[in-house]
């Protein structure tokens, strides 16, 4: 089941970076003078090649409802965590709750709902997954000073706790994604088939030359 998540979830994530760049670039970004416009071209293959993300949703999603993912995010929760990131993990136990629900109405559904909604249903698990992960690290046991942005040549050489750096990437993470985890259960259980049921009105004719 990790498998198919690690590798859906990190080539649509660089594409999504290198996409944000070239937006953030504006033209220099699309020219071949600079390297943005490469990294677009390079990631834009990770999402299809070795299985594409489709693919990977489909291999992921039989874990996901078959309690595979269930009982590797129970074992996640279980594990020791520093006090600071108590109310995350409270947050992530929410979401694991929701996703418990969300896949018991999928499997009344049948396989080809599951199938429908399969993107949805993965995406849910791995934001789970990834904030159980990323509360882990914030609860690193490593004292170290790291550098903060801007410690270049002649900038003041600031530097900041790797620990609580950790924590504050763990509390973003897990915050933005807690109303898109709600979103996705719901719209998993609006039970909408349209996509089976009314296809060809959808979509229309197909044209023939």
């Amino acid at each position: 089941m990790l498998t198919p998540m690690s590798k859906y979830y990190c080539s649509e994530m660089c594409n999504k970076v290198a996409y944000d760049s070239i937006q953030v670039l504006g033209g220099s970004g699309y020219m071949r003078d600079y390297a943005c416009e490469r990294h677009a071209r390079d990631a834009r293959i990770t999402t299809i090649y070795e299985g594409t993300s489709q693919l990977q949703i489909v291999a992921a999603v039989r874990g996901v409802c078959s309690g595979t993912a269930e009982k590797f995010m129970a074992d996640l929760a279980e594990r020791e965590y520093d006090g600071e990131v108590k109310d995350l993990l409270e947050t992530l136990a929410e979401g694991t709750e929701r996703l418990k629900e969300t896949i018991a109405y999928v499997k009344e559904q049948g396989n080809e709902y599951m199938d429908l909604y399969g993107r949805a249903l993965v995406d849910i698990a791995v934001d789970l997954i990834n904030g159980y992960l990323f509360c882990g690290q914030a609860s690193t046991k490593v004292d170290m000073e790291i550098p903060i942005g801007g410690n270049g040549p002649g900038c003041n050489g600031q530097t900041i706790p790797m620990k609580k750096r950790k924590a504050m990437l763990a509390h973003r993470y897990i915050t933005k994604n807690a109303p898109k985890i709600i979103a996705l259960a719901e719209l998993i259980k609006t039970g909408d088939k349209s996509t089976f049921s009314e296809y060809e009105a959808l979509v229309g004719p197909v044209p023939v030359e």
